[in-house]
């Protein structure tokens, strides 16, 4: 593939082959004269004529003439009403087998935040339509396969644009993938409600003692990694906040629980506190200047005005890590990947909880947890083609535009907390 752009999910295949070499490989398979009365083909070489590489037309491999003019509709609306040799022999043409074999590697392959498989696109250069009816019936077969073919003519049409397409085409290829969309809303992770009350995050290395049961335990290099990290490039001010400005936040009970029962363990006091600020209680009246300035005073860093604290609690379900219906925002392919990915013993109740109700509600997931963002990426892929091929043996087709996918962003690393020895 020569180019790939749009997150991996367009691939563009240059093909810089002549007008003339199709129509030579075309003689090659005894398909001259193919596309009807009056083509070009037929007027240029003979089908016998042998080109530049030895080759000949087989006559006598298709059983005459008369059946080799016939890749067209045997009936109006028929897509692919060829004969049998004629289909056998244009299966044999190096445009044909090359898109076959894209096809294949696409059919294999997903990629972007929805999971689609890339769609292919042939660039013909130096092809053109309307020059020969057998070349017009190639290329018709070849986009009849799924293949998005672009011939010379049209890509001269498109020349006032060309200039402005390149750039944007390149600038794919150097750039990083496109950021995941900030929705209005947003979910947040266990991992980011560590990081959000960690005194890792808050404090200034020189001002930190690390607590002793830490000594001589291989969690102390990683307590020492982070801090040194945060002092260098701190993940609240450049990485968290900037993310969370302005938007509404929630998370699931069953988040919130799994981070207080951590804190009760192991947390600090002052990671304590901040755990009991982050959380509105059904009695809570403050409002989310008040508790940015409880937040302001347990934190070496500012606390940006718009962030809207405290974080809501959002009622997901009875179990609360599996949608019990499929809900409005989702779709029913959605519906049934997340069913069938809930049974997987790899995906935790929490992560459950988390995923899956940022992916049932369209909202955009904020993670530090970049392994399980990662194995979903790959668990989902697996779900769409083993629902792919079911849906294919039931004489039924998998309608990729129905599925949306979750949207994940990660936003740093991993942050613990500090603890205490209790």
């Amino acid at each position: 593939m020569d180019i790939v752009c749009e997150d991996g999910r367009k691939w563009i295949k240059v093909f810089t082959k002549t007008q003339r070499w199709l129509m030579m490989d075309l003689a090659r398979e005894g398909l001259v004269d193919f596309g009807g009365a009056g083509s070009d083909a037929g007027s240029e070489r003979g089908d016998g004529d042998r080109d530049d590489e030895g080759y000949a037309g087989r006559d006598e491999d298709r059983g005459g003439g008369e059946e080799r003019g016939g890749l067209v509709r045997k009936e109006e609306g028929m897509s692919r009403g060829f004969s049998d040799g004629d289909v056998e022999a244009v299966e044999e043409l190096k445009l044909v087998k090359m898109a076959r074999e894209f096809l294949m590697a696409a059919r294999t392959t997903r990629s972007g935040p929805r999971h689609w498989h890339p769609k292919v696109f042939f660039h013909l250069p130096k092809i053109e339509r309307g020059v020969s009816q057998d070349v017009d019936v190639v290329l018709r077969y070849t986009e009849q396969m799924g293949i998005v073919v672009v011939s010379a003519d049209e890509l001269r049409s498109r020349s006032e644009d060309y200039s402005s397409s390149l750039e944007t085409t390149f600038g794919c290829l150097t750039s990083s993938p496109p950021p995941v969309a900030l929705t209005s809303t947003l979910n947040i992770d266990c991992t980011i409600l560590i990081a959000l009350i960690s005194d890792i995050s808050h404090f200034a290395r020189s001002s930190i003692t690390i607590p002793k049961h830490y000594d001589g335990r291989e969690a102390k290099k990683d307590i020492l990694g982070q801090l040194e990290n945060d002092a260098n490039d701190p993940l609240l001010p450049n990485h968290i906040y900037p993310v969370l400005q302005g938007k509404r936040l929630v998370c699931t009970s069953k988040a919130v629980a799994h981070l207080k029962n951590i804190v009760r363990i192991m947390g600090s006091p002052t990671e304590t506190k901040r755990s009991n600020i982050l959380f509105a209680g059904p009695e809570d009246r403050r409002n989310g200047e008040e508790v940015r300035g409880q937040f302001r005073q347990l934190s070496s860093h500012d606390v940006p005005a718009d962030l809207q604290l405290p974080i809501e609690v959002a009622s997901f379900s009875q179990q609360d890590d599996f949608p019990e219906a499929q809900g409005a925002n989702c779709s029913a392919l959605d519906y049934a990947i997340m069913a069938r990915m809930s049974r997987l013993p790899r995906l935790s109740p929490l992560n459950r909880s988390v995923f899956f109700y940022g992916w049932m509600e369209d909202v955009t997931t904020i993670s530090l947890n970049r392994v399980v963002s990662e194995w979903l990426d790959r668990a989902i892929d697996n779900a769409l083609d083993e629902l792919e091929i079911e849906t294919e043996s039931a004489d039924g087709k998998l309608n990729e535009g129905e599925f949306r996918g979750p949207k994940v962003l990660i936003c740093g690393r991993e942050r613990s907390l500090l603890g205490t020895e209790k």
